[in-house]
């Protein structure tokens, strides 16, 4: 057992992480690329009655949209993820921003426009504005961790797995998502995920807490530098073959996008063609890797068997621990 075993349970400050709804049963995700939407989408579990990530048949095929990067806010209204506490344990009671690893974007409250299902609910959106930006009086960046239960109370530490409420600053609303299909008019058939708008209320919805990747900084404490220069889970890369002198490629079948399945571990009808994709030749041997063209069929993912676990990438023999995924059409070769 390691150095970090022993307090390994607690969420840290700069930590990624995701959030698990029990209510609709999926994750907190964005609704796409280019959307400001968080939505939650329903997933398939093995016993509806046991409403857990570790009972779930399927995951999201897009876990990189379900991770957030929580910093704490001091009370002067700064995110400290990056500052003196990162790594510190995360306390009940303090108040934190969630920044959205994916579109690099920060979970805000929209006070002035109104949820699109749910009366009386505020919207609630991924804004690209800097963390450390004054509050205004119209948007809310800025979200009170209050425990779900009595067995945890203000001052405690959270831990994996605990069950929260996400309050936001200085009002009585709640992170809550509405039990209506975010669209009604396009109904669910049994290869497509059920998606469920994310919005404020003064009624809570609880969400449990899971650690995607633990903050360098925690592991710098006890283990040393951390090198920042080595592959993490969920981060795009280029596969270049240096013979060919070209890139590991794929298509996009024509199936892919609105009507198709996006969870992991079934609903693929149509697999991808992999191809190496190589530039046109110079008279200068292409030595530069990094001043080559790279076009979006060309960019992959590494990310683990379990996508809800982050960290670096390590060879290891015997069992696979990894998969590649194809960014654009979501699929595995």
């Amino acid at each position: 057992r390691g150095p970090m075993d022993a307090t390994e349970d607690f969420v840290r400050n700069g930590d990624k992480i995701s959030l698990f709804c029990e209510l609709a049963c999926g994750f907190l995700a964005s609704d796409g690329v280019t959307s400001t939407a968080l939505v939650v989408e329903r997933l398939e579990s093995d016993d509806l009655g046991e409403k857990h990530p570790q009972n779930l048949t399927y995951f999201p095929n897009h876990f990189e949209r379900c991770v957030f990067t929580l910093s704490q806010v001091d009370i002067w209204g700064d995110s400290q993820g990056l500052g003196q506490n990162r790594g510190e344990p995360l306390l009940y009671g303090q108040v934190l921003t969630l920044r959205h690893d994916y579109t690099n974007s920060t979970m805000t409250v929209n006070k002035k426009m109104q949820s699109t299902l749910a009366v009386g609910c505020t919207k609630v959106m991924l804004e690209r504005e800097p963390v450390q930006t004054p509050r205004s009086n119209d948007r809310c960046i800025n979200f009170k961790i209050v425990p779900r239960y009595k067995v945890r109370s203000e001052g405690d530490r959270v831990r994996r797995g605990d069950q929260i409420l996400l309050k936001a600053e200085k009002e009585d609303r709640y992170l809550h998502v509405t039990e209506e299909l975010a669209d009604p008019a396009c109904l669910p058939d049994e290869d497509e995920d059920w998606r469920y708008e994310v919005n404020m209320s003064a009624a809570p919805a609880e969400w449990t807490v899971h650690v995607y990747e633990v903050n360098p900084h925690a592991q710098e404490q006890t283990e040393g530098p951390v090198d920042d220069d080595r592959i993490r889970a969920g981060t795009p890369v280029a596969l270049f073959h240096k013979e060919m002198e070209g890139f590991v490629s794929a298509s996009v079948p024509h199936t892919c996008g609105a009507g198709t399945s996006r969870r992991g571990g079934g609903g693929e009808k149509e697999s991808v063609n992999v191809f190496l994709n190589i530039p046109p030749k110079t008279n200068q041997r292409m030595y530069n890797i990094e001043s080559l063209p790279v076009q979006v069929n060309c960019i992959w993912m590494f990310e683990k068997v379990n996508p809800t676990e982050g960290g670096v990438i390590k060879l290891a023999q015997g069992r696979p621990m990894y998969r590649v995924k194809h960014l654009a059409s979501h699929r595995y070769p």
